[in-house]
C-alpha cells in the first residue's frame, strides 16, 4: 500500500458525527456486555431451582441474560468488519511496520497461537477443568 504511515497522517476532527469513534465505542460497550453476560450465565444457577426461586442478576433472568449475550455477540461480527474497514490504513501501516522490523514470527505470536490451539483441542476433548466449566455453564453451580 502506498501512503503515509507516520503518526502525523491522522485525519483532522470535524464537528459532524464520527463513525469511527461510534463503531469503536459500540464495540467496547458490546464487548463489556458479552463478557459480563458470559460470566453471569456461566456462574448463575439454572434449571428448575433457578426458575422456581426467581433468581435474577440486576433484575434480568436467565433468558434475558442469554438473549443479551447472543445479540451483542452477534453484533460484534458486523461491527468488527466495519471497524477493520474504517481503520484499514492504520492497521495496514501497523502490519507493514511490524513486517519491516522482523520477517520471522515473534515468540509471542507463536506462543499465542499454540495456547489457542491447545485450548481448542482440550475444549473439544472435554478435558477437566474445561469440561467442568462447560458443565457449569449448562447446569449452574451445585448447591
Amino acid at each position: 500500500m502506498q501512503g503515509n504511515c507516520s503518526a502525523n497522517a491522522r485525519p483532522t476532527r470535524t464537528a459532524g458525527f464520527q463513525l469511527r469513534a461510534f463503531v469503536s465505542l459500540l464495540l467496547i460497550a458490546s464487548g463489556v456486555l458479552v463478557i459480563g453476560s458470559a460470566v453471569v450465565v456461566l456462574l448463575a444457577p439454572s434449571g428448575r431451582a433457578a426458575v422456581l426461586s426467581g433468581w435474577s442478576a440486576l433484575g434480568v433472568g436467565r433468558q434475558g441474560r442469554v438473549a443479551i449475550h447472543d445479540i451483542f455477540g452477534l453484533l460484534w461480527v458486523p461491527l468488527l468488519g466495519v471497524h477493520v474497514v474504517l481503520n484499514r490504513r492504520p492497521i495496514l501501516c501497523y502490519l507493514k511496520d511490524r513486517a519491516r522490523q522482523s520477517y520471522a514470527l515473534r515468540k509471542e505470536t507463536v506462543a499465542a497461537l499454540a495456547v489457542t490451539a491447545v485450548l481448542v483441542m482440550l475444549t473439544l476433548s472435554r478435558v477437566p477443568p474445561l469440561a467442568t466449566l462447560i458443565a457449569l455453564g449448562h447446569q449452574g453451580p451445585a448447591r
